[in-house]
């Protein structure tokens, strides 16, 4: 693990547990996803600045943890990528719909090493979702194939994968996929 890597965990882990922040549905420590987001892409890229980004992909929307924070510390292009795959500040008053809808705008632009983090990131969080709560799942599924759907730059191993885990799930749940014969085969 580089000192970068090594830096963006240890921050993480802080900064979430500074904010109290514990894993949904089961408990527990918040940077177990984190860790399991980097061990998916580490199957895919061993690139710093990637996953550095996975550690750290939730800090700005679950901790608080400004850009300038970021960019002082792990340099401009990990707080560029951390940017990619938060949600946008002062989105908040817009509805759930919305905030989604900007969400996939912005990553169908991002480059894509934010959008191998955010195709990480869907895997780890679609295989808990949809065991922990399928109701909810049944909303977050098809949002996450119709971000997946404009992830074109992402590695495409990592996209087929991301596909396989959201697919498998929605069949599971009955979920209709409307996005699916756009990526992803």
């Amino acid at each position: 693990m580089s000192f970068v890597e090594q830096d963006a965990q240890e921050f993480a882990t802080n900064v979430h547990e500074a904010a109290g922040n514990m894993r949904k549905y089961v408990g527990g420590p918040y940077i177990v996803h984190p860790a399991e987001v980097v061990e998916i892409l580490r199957r895919y890229t061993s690139d710093i600045a990637t996953l550095a980004t996975a550690w750290l992909h939730d800090v700005k929307d679950d901790a608080g943890v400004t850009h300038s924070m970021l960019a002082a510390r792990f340099g401009d292009e990990v707080a560029s990528l951390v940017e990619w795959v938060s949600i946008d500040v002062g989105t908040q008053h817009l509805s759930r719909r919305e905030r989604v809808e900007r969400a996939i705008l912005k990553i169908g632009t991002a480059p894509a090493k934010a959008q191998n983090v955010k195709a990480a990131d869907t895997i780890s969080n679609c295989k808990s979702i949809s065991l922990l709560d399928p109701k909810f799942a049944r909303t977050y599924l098809p949002e996450k194939a119709r971000a997946l759907s404009v992830m074109t730059a992402a590695d495409p191993d990592l996209l087929v994968e991301a596909w396989s885990v959201v697919r498998q799930a929605a069949e599971v749940l009955s979920v209709k996929l409307d996005f699916v014969a756009q990526a992803g085969g």
